[in-house]
């Protein structure tokens, strides 16, 4: 489904339009604050955890991949929307998800993890990572700029 919404993203980029995949961006934003923050019920008590990895186990392994898919489209949107280079896509996983963090602990909807943010981070890092490589070999291919 990635890869064809990127191609889909990719072609529109051809003709120097952005305002899809700007949009993409930004209803991407809006569904991952509902998901991971809004759509929870709060709690009385703060749940932070500032130590990376404590009590990680097969189950946490999940959650930690999980996120890292998650933040993929974070890194590929960014690049589609905006000329760009690949440390911005870097600090907006980075920034996009201590934001989330932050509000989860601040409203009480979730648990504030170290393991999420490093997860986040990655999972946009590996979005930014692939836009470039699949904007490289079109270029390659098909000798234009994108």
């Amino acid at each position: 489904m990635l890869i064809a919404c990127l191609s889909v993203l990719c072609a529109q980029q051809a003709d120097g339009s952005r305002g899809i995949s700007r949009c993409a961006l930004l209803g991407y934003i809006v569904t991952l604050l509902y998901v991971t923050v809004f759509s929870r019920l709060p709690v009385q008590e703060v749940r932070l955890q500032l130590i990376p990895f404590f009590e990680f186990n097969r189950i946490k392994g999940i959650g930690f991949v999980e996120n890292m898919i998650l933040f993929v489209p974070a890194g590929v949107l960014l690049l589609l929307s905006f000329s760009c280079r690949a440390r911005f896509g870097y600090a907006f996983g980075f920034l996009l998800s201590l934001g989330i963090e932050t509000l989860q602990f601040i409203s009480h909807r979730g648990i504030a993890d170290i393991d999420d943010l490093i997860a986040n981070t990655l999972g946009a890092a590996l979005g930014t990572a692939f836009c470039l490589s699949i904007k490289k070999l079109i270029f390659t291919l098909w000798g234009g700029e994108m």
